[in-house]
């Protein structure tokens, strides 16, 4: 019930925001929305159903000299209000000033990113086929300016939220060595914990590329303060810790005809720049390449995406952060994937279907679904994960192993 009047408390200052003027008097234009999905889980190896009711509300409004937005999602079944995007934009000319909270997309490729840096990940439900669903929004200020073929965008976090991981239930990552032990939080909003990022971009016809600079902390959590079983020498309590990290990198998309090659990496140099730091996460080379190919007459969509990372100084301390974060202790960590979406029936029916394959942990995730528009204003919705391993290697896709799951469902707007 409590959960129930916040969502109504915000649903109404969101009203006033939009009702006041900010500027001059002038035309707005704004936009309410309200979305509803209800649906059911199946877990075939647990025999678990799950059932599932999201309310989203959408309030924007847009003028020529700002834009305002909020979006959220109550979750009434567990009681739980999530805001995705509160945020205004002024717009100066060329320039664009945002704050609030929200996220933001950097990278050039379509199924997966490397670059896309700024918002850390959320993994409480799992895998989906959705990039933006899986990242948390965080505060954030930025300012772009536009040129007739470039921009350049400056952000500054004033701290971030971590990596959203749950430490129970069926999709809990923590390792098990670290199963009984007490995990102390950290402050991740302290004055250290600041973030300050740039990304120069050029615009062509058939050419993009950016260039990123970045300073701040990983969302991933290392460990330090570990305090052990004096008799089983096993770990019984531990404290989190961020590395912080000074990343160069850019991206690069290439458009010939109905395909298009994207291209994402770089540097990140850890604060443990000896790699003598087990708490810490080392410096590490990330990169992507991915082909894609576009149907103009069908719009069917299909794309191959290699992405990978090498850890630098790679230790051999079996409770070292990037060890326990490796597959069988190798630095390097290989994926591929494949994504397909083929819209049928005027685009009233659209078939999706993903496939995720780790090279060194031989894991894989498949990741299926159908939307068929019964109306303007309502979806039906199915879809279906898949994961595995071809051998019994401790990773993510071992350890979720029995998620496997149907969804069945509807989606209203309003």
């Amino acid at each position: 019930m409590k959960k129930t009047i916040i969502f109504l408390l915000l649903s109404i200052f969101g009203f006033s925001l939009f009702a006041l003027d900010l500027f001059t008097e002038e035309s707005k234009a704004r936009n309410f929305s309200f979305t509803s999905q209800s649906a059911l889980s199946v877990f075939p190896h647990d025999e678990t159903v799950a059932p599932s009711l999201e309310v989203g509300l959408t309030m924007e409004q847009n003028s020529s000299r700002y834009q305002a937005k909020i979006d959220l999602l109550f979750d009434s079944l567990d009681a739980q209000l999530y805001a995705n995007e509160v945020s205004i934009s002024l717009f100066f000319g060329p320039m664009v000033f945002k704050t609030g909270l929200y996220k933001e997309q950097w990278g050039s490729a379509s199924a997966s990113h490397v670059v896309d840096i700024l918002n850390s990940r959320d993994m409480r439900g799992g895998l989906v086929d959705d990039l933006e669903a899986m990242k948390r929004p965080d505060y954030m200020v930025s300012l772009t300016n536009y040129w007739a073929s470039s921009s350049l965008q400056l952000v500054l976090k004033p701290g971030f939220f971590p990596t959203y991981l749950t430490t129970e239930g069926r999709y809990s990552l923590l390792p098990g060595a670290f199963s009984s032990v007490k995990i102390n939080e950290a402050d991740t909003h302290a004055i250290t914990d600041f973030t300050i990022a740039a990304r120069y971009a050029f615009h062509g016809t058939f050419f993009d590329a950016g260039l990123i600079a970045y300073s701040g902390k990983s969302g991933d959590p290392g460990f330090t303060n570990i305090t052990l079983d004096p008799s089983t020498f096993q770990p019984t309590a531990l404290d989190l810790v961020y590395t912080r990290f000074q990343f160069y990198g850019g991206e690069a998309s290439l458009l010939a005809g109905p395909f298009t090659f994207a291209f994402e990496g770089g540097y990140a140099e850890s604060e443990d720049t000896t790699g003598t730091d087990a708490g810490l996460y080392n410096s590490k080379w990330i990169y992507l390449a991915e082909l894609s190919y576009t149907n103009p007459q069908t719009n069917l969509f299909a794309s191959f995406t290699y992405q990978g990372r090498y850890v630098l100084d790679f230790p051999s301390n079996p409770l070292d952060v990037d060890v326990l974060a490796s597959v069988d202790g190798k630095a390097n960590d290989d994926i591929l994937i494949i994504a397909v979406e083929v819209p049928m029936l005027r685009e009233t029916l659209k078939m999706r279907l993903a496939g995720t394959y780790a090279v060194e942990s031989k894991g894989y995730a498949i990741l299926g679904s159908l939307s068929y528009g019964l109306d303007d204003n309502l979806e039906l919705l199915l879809k279906t994960t898949i994961y595995g391993e071809m051998e019994n290697k401790t990773s993510l896709y071992s350890m979720w192993d029995a998620n496997d799951s149907v969804l069945i469902g509807l989606k209203a707007w309003f």
